[in-house]
């Protein structure tokens, strides 16, 4: 998994809340990867890769789950091409 957090997104612990919100909520999942897969698998990597500088700390069910997410769009993305 590449870099892709820069200095803007080290704004606070909310913005990895409420990212997470959406990842975590399947009508919300469902709707964002039907107007835009990039950008869910974006969240979800921004987040673990959050997570895994120590940016922001959740529990290991919440890490698992995002993980899923993050294979699962990795995978839609790839059926594109």
């Amino acid at each position: 998994m590449q870099s892709i957090i820069n200095h803007s997104d080290r704004d606070s612990t909310f913005s990895y809340t409420y990212k997470i919100l959406y990842v975590l909520d399947k009508e919300k999942r469902d709707w964002i990867e039907s107007v835009n897969k990039w950008a869910m698998n974006n969240i979800t990597e921004r987040l673990l890769e959050a997570n895994q500088r120590g940016m922001w700390q959740t529990d290991n069910d919440r890490l698992r789950e995002l993980r899923k997410v993050y294979i699962e769009t990795e995978g839609s993305i790839e059926e594109v091409y």
